[in-house]
């Protein structure tokens, strides 16, 4: 890839998370949670957790699969578009997070009566919070990929959805019932760790597969050549 290719796949990255995760999920969930619903769905914190999960896995999945078919089709032969991608999606998360994060310190003061300000040691947990995170979205990215890449991947895709809605949903779950936070992390740690090595599988089992085929072009080239 060119160093051109590489700063696109990382906007791109960037603006679909804004599109599809902020703008097109933030709409819905205001459409769906609004007049007062979000506060009776807090009350119960799985199922919240899994409408929360499942709004964001299916609207940033989606995100990524439109992208990768449409926008970053012309670098579909470069595997490493995934990695760019994933890239820059998960970095303007960590930038959307850490500025709303400051926001609030900021303007804690100004909070209204009824708001419970958050514990400023959770401010600075954001950075082990986000690498699960950010190892969560690279993976997805390969994952969709190849979604997108190969037909007889398709399911991929959904599969992605689902990894994404159950990562957010407990996570948000554990969040609202206020459990400890070192728990939460390990949770995520956790749940990391699987979708990180379905990844690296994955990748691994395309370039095994790509090394096979050029190794029977090479001697198929060295048999034309003593047939010759």
């Amino acid at each position: 890839m060119t160093n051109k290719e590489k700063r696109f796949s990382v906007l791109i990255g960037c603006a679909t998370f804004a599109v599809f995760a902020l703008i097109l999920e933030g709409a819905c969930n205001a459409l769906i949670l609004g007049r007062g619903r979000v506060e009776a769905l807090m009350q119960k914190p799985v199922l919240f957790g899994l409408f929360g999960g499942l709004m964001a896995g299916l609207f940033e999945e989606s995100g990524r699969f439109v992208a990768f078919k449409t926008l970053l089709k012309k670098t579909r032969d470069e595997n490493s578009t995934a990695l760019y991608y994933g890239a820059g999606h998960a970095g303007f998360e960590v930038f959307y997070v850490v500025v709303t994060s400051i926001v609030a310190i900021v303007f804690a003061d100004k909070l209204p009566a009824q708001a419970e300000p958050q514990n400023p040691i959770m401010y600075f947990l954001i950075p082990v919070e986000r690498i699960p995170a950010i190892a969560i979205h690279i993976s997805l990215s390969v994952i969709v990929w190849f979604a997108v890449k190969n037909r007889n991947q398709l399911y991929l895709y959904p599969l992605a959805i689902l990894i994404h809605a159950l990562f957010d949903a407990v996570a948000g779950t554990l969040s609202l019932m206020k459990v400890n936070i070192a728990i939460i992390e390990v949770s995520c740690y956790v749940l990391a760790i699987p979708v990180v090595c379905l990844g690296i599988d994955l990748w691994k089992k395309k370039f095994k597969h790509k090394g096979r085929i050029s190794s029977i072009i090479i001697l198929e080239k060295k048999y034309e050549d003593l047939s010759g």
